[in-house]
C-alpha cells in the first residue's frame, strides 16, 4: 500500500510539473515575451527562462515537446552539461526536435565537456565512466568536430563559441550571456584553483538553417 502511494505521489508531481511549465509557456507567449527554456536545468534558473528537467520533460520525447510547446515557438534553448548524458541516438533525435521547435531566428546555446582538450587529466575527469562527478552516466565525449557533424545533419548551422581543436589549440569567442549564461565557461571559471587543468566547456549556438 506505501509503495502504492508513493507512486500515485510521484505521479501527481510528475503531472502538476507539467502542467506548471506549460501555464508559464503559456502566459509568455500570450504577453509577447520571449520564451526562453533551459534544459536538464536541475536547480539551474535564470531570470527569464523556465527550468525544465525529468521527470517532467524529457527532451528525447517528441509527445513531451508536443504537450509543452508549440512549432517553432521558442526563442531560446540552453542546455549546460546534458547532452553527455545522452547517447548518440538520443542526442540525434533531440537535435531534430530542437530544430522543430525553435523559432527561425532563435538559438540553442550547448555546452559539454571538450573531448579535444589539452589535458588528459581533464579527460579522464570528464569521459564516460572518468573520475569526475556524474561521469558514470556520461555516454559521449563531444569534441568540435562531432558536434558539428550532427548539428548539420538535424538541419542546424553551428557558430562554435569556445573549443579545443584536434590539435588541441584553443579558441575562446565567447563574449557575452545574451543568449544563455554558461557557468561552466573558461572566462567564469578562470581563477578556479580545484583542479590541476584549465577549465572549459565545448560551447556553441546553433539555428535553424
Amino acid at each position: 500500500m506505501i509503495r502504492f502511494i508513493n507512486s500515485l505521489r510521484r505521479h501527481r508531481w510528475r503531472i502538476l510539473g507539467r502542467l506548471k511549465i506549460r501555464g508559464e509557456v503559456r502566459k509568455k507567449v500570450d504577453s509577447g515575451q520571449p520564451v526562453k527554456v533551459i534544459l536538464g536545468s536541475s536547480i539551474t534558473g535564470f531570470d527569464g527562462w523556465l527550468s525544465t528537467d525529468l521527470p517532467h520533460f524529457d527532451i528525447t520525447l517528441a509527445k513531451d515537446w508536443d504537450y509543452l510547446f508549440k512549432e517553432g515557438s521558442i526563442d531560446n534553448l540552453l542546455a549546460e552539461h546534458v547532452f553527455e548524458h545522452l547517447s548518440p541516438a538520443q542526442s540525434e533525435t533531440a537535435f531534430y526536435l530542437i530544430r522543430k521547435y525553435l523559432k527561425k531566428n532563435g538559438v540553442f546555446r550547448i555546452a559539454v565537456p571538450d573531448g579535444y582538450h589539452e589535458s588528459p587529466d581533464y579527460i579522464e575527469y570528464t569521459r564516460p565512466g572518468g573520475s569526475g562527478p556524474g561521469c558514470d552516466d556520461h555516454k559521449i565525449l563531444w569534441n568540435k568536430d562531432l558536434l558539428s557533424k550532427m548539428s548539420l545533419e538535424c538541419g542546424l548551422k553551428i557558430q562554435l563559441l569556445q573549443y579545443y581543436d584536434s590539435n588541441h589549440q584553443f579558441t575562446d569567442s565567447y563574449q557575452d550571456d545574451q543568449n544563455g549564461i554558461i557557468l561552466r565557461s573558461f572566462e567564469k571559471l578562470k581563477s578556479d584553483q580545484s583542479t590541476s587543468f584549465r577549465m572549459s566547456s565545448l560551447i556553441a549556438d546553433l539555428r535553424v538553417k
